[in-house]
């Protein structure tokens, strides 16, 4: 009766692997996978349910009941149909050993009576993908400090174990570990939620040939913080390898102005020596190393300049030169050049001729922000550059093109933010998230139901919960849409940004311009209503460095300097504007990224936190329910019970 109980063999290009293949009724829990040999299961007690799709009543107490008693027995992991959730237990438990690897390796990862873990769930992706020959993703979400981190690195840890060409995936286990480090202390810092909170959204890609070996790595990162490097919010640390320096030179960092107000309160697990043995491995050459150092300390001694204004004159001047002679020294360029952009900035005249007007106090200071901000960003980038280029060349060209047809993506982002205050930035974070909410939506909701009635199967259609009116309002609104608005706005001659200039013409229910505080809106989110201050948004939406600092920065006699900023040359640092505004450039970003991943199987990593104190062993219903309610859609588990979990591909019959 079903067209799911097939026997097949595994083509002869798998005659390494294991040959013997089934599919289950998909109605009952199963999927197909390489059935492994000589697998045993662990004698262990299965607390409450693998897989909340068995559930008899699957509404929301019954759900959180289980995940309670789960958890609260150490138990961290749980499948809805083919969804993995996972929740952090907050404490030094051990359970990625290396006798965790092999034991799921030995073990058939479909098994229902085989205890959740990431590593079956990254089996399961990887067979998927070598089977059915087609390029998988996975995407980790969930709230900063829920585990995404860990599970992105756990999944790639027993990816690597299991794939072939040991000789690469050896090599690469390698550089990958030195990216992780270098990735941890350049990209992550300490918050009320974690002690190593990314301050990046990350796009992992793996290629493989036919026969499942790691051939190329190549990492895409996006939306780094770079206004965490001169201002984090209170109660939060700078980037990790500025206080990772201080603890190498004996300092608190509190002569630092871009320290001092920060809180790291615990010890690091590298040292800065190691750090930049990495940078060598990924590919910087070994005098490069120091020079990264001379960088990161001119970036914080550049919050240490201080300007004052000329008596009767315009503009200002710098009142610590002695700073100002360290921090050129260190970047490798004249201390009057720096000097003088630091102080005034050049402007064309009708003559096309370039002269110098000063600055204010209010603008020099905001320059020097500006550069420390950028130098931290270049540098970021040139690193990450020069990690690809070691993680993929060599072993890809050893490879015939044709057979690098199979890629696996993992994606890890910020997590839906709900600040009091929250920023430009913050609306960027949380509009990719609403992107990846809908392919959520369409990939494990609505797709599946479509079909199912197109295809005339038995069906109770489930109720879906839909998005489309939020996403519309950023990029597709009619007259103007939020993304326009911004740009429009900050385009203007206008001083400052005003909320009611730019959105005054927005008509949607997802969209809310407060009468009670100025240039204040908000946004019916997925996850809830969430209120932005758009009144510092000329600042923040607008992206680039002013052109005679790029100038002085290509001019260093650093080779690394020169390769940050090469749109400082002389022949082409006038070109082009200070700054554009990216509001519709990085709303188009994710909209790419997002038609890239339809084109994939997707797979979800949903991190719940069991509470917001990171306390071990405490489970909070009510922050499990609220994380749930926007996290799982309505009919999530529902799907999880009744759907078809697999779709075979037949000839028509």
């Amino acid at each position: 009766e079903y067209k799911s109980y097939l026997s097949m063999v595994v083509p002869d290009t798998f005659e390494d692997r294991p040959t013997e293949f089934f599919v289950r009724d998909p109605r009952i829990n199963g999927r197909g996978s390489f059935r492994k040999k000589g697998g045993n299961l662990r004698p262990t007690v299965t607390i409450g349910y693998n897989n909340l799709a068995d559930i008899d009543e699957p509404d929301v107490k019954n759900v959180v009941n289980v995940l309670r008693r789960r958890y609260l027995n150490n138990t961290f992991y749980t499948f809805i149909g083919d969804i993995l959730v996972y929740m952090p237990p907050f404490s030094g438990i051990s359970i990625y050993t290396d006798e965790d690897v092999q034991y799921y390796c030995d073990n058939n990862a479909f098994d229902p009576d085989l205890k959740p873990h990431i590593y079956s769930f990254a089996d399961r992706v990887y067979s998927n993908m070598l089977f059915w020959k087609r390029n998988q993703c996975v995407i980790m979400t969930g709230p900063s400090g829920s585990g995404k981190t860990i599970n992105t690195k756990q999944f790639l840890s027993y990816i690597q174990s299991v794939s072939g060409g040991w000789d690469i995936s050896n090599t690469l286990k390698t550089r990958l570990a030195h990216l992780f480090n270098v990735l941890d202390c350049f990209g992550s810092s300490q918050t009320d939620d974690s002690i190593y909170a990314s301050k990046y959204t990350s796009q992992l890609q793996l290629k493989f040939n036919y026969f499942g070996d790691i051939v190329s790595c190549q990492l895409k990162t996006c939306l780094l913080e770079k206004s965490r490097v001169t201002g984090p919010p209170p109660g939060e640390s700078n980037f990790h390898i500025f206080h990772l320096l201080m603890e190498h030179i004996g300092s608190d960092g509190k002569a630092y102005p871009y320290l001092k107000n920060t809180n790291h309160t615990f010890a690091l697990k590298v040292t800065l020596p190691s750090i930049q043995n990495s940078l060598v491995a990924l590919g910087l050459q070994e005098s490069e190393k120091d020079h990264v150092i001379n960088i990161l300390t001119a970036i914080l001694m550049l919050g240490q300049v201080k300007f004052r204004s000329v008596p009767g004159e315009e503009g200002v001047m710098v009142t610590n030169l002695e700073i100002v002679k360290v921090i050129a020294k260190m970047l490798g360029v004249k201390e009057s050049s720096m000097v003088d952009a630091l102080t005034s900035t050049p402007v064309v005249s009708g003559t096309r001729k370039v002269h110098m007007m000063p600055l204010t106090q209010e603008k020099a200071i905001a320059k020097r922000n500006t550069l420390a901000s950028y130098l931290y960003l270049r540098l970021f980038n040139v690193v990450l550059t020069s990690a690809n280029e070691s993680l993929a060349g060599e072993f890809a060209e050893k490879e015939n093109p044709d057979e690098l047809a199979l890629s696996l993506d993992i994606v890890d982002g910020y997590g839906f933010k709900f600040g009091e205050r929250n920023n430009f930035a913050t609306l960027c974070v949380n509009y990719s998230n609403e992107r990846l909410h809908q392919l959520y939506i369409q990939q494990v909701l609505t797709q599946p139901q479509e079909l199912y009635l197109q295809e005339g199967l038995s069906w109770d259609p489930i109720s879906i919960p839909d998005n489309r009116g939020t996403i519309m309002l950023f990029n597709d609104l009619h007259p103007v849409s939020l993304m326009e608005g911004v740009e429009n706005e900050c385009g203007s001659e206008n001083e400052g940004f005003s909320a009611y200039d730019a959105f005054k013409d927005i008509s949607s229910p997802y969209f809310m311009l407060s009468h009670e505080e100025e240039n204040v809106f908000s946004i019916r989110h997925y996850a809830g209503e969430v209120s932005y201050y758009a009144g510092n948004f000329h600042k923040t939406a607008q992206s680039g460095l002013h052109k005679d600092l790029k100038r002085v920065m290509n001019s260093s006699k650093t080779p690394l300097l020169q390769r940050m900023f090469p749109d400082g040359a002389p022949d082409l640092w006038m070109k082009g504007k200070d700054s554009i505004c990216v509001a519709q450039g990085y709303t188009n970003a994710v909209d790419m990224l997002l038609r890239d991943l339809k084109n994939k199987f997707v797979s979800f990593v949903r991190c719940i936190k069991p509470n917001f104190s990171s306390t071990p062993q405490l489970f909070e219903d009510d922050t499990v329910e609220d994380q749930g309610t926007c996290r799982f859609p309505r009919g999530t588990v529902p799907r999880g019970r009744v759907a078809y979990f697999y779709l075979l591909q037949h000839p028509p019959i």
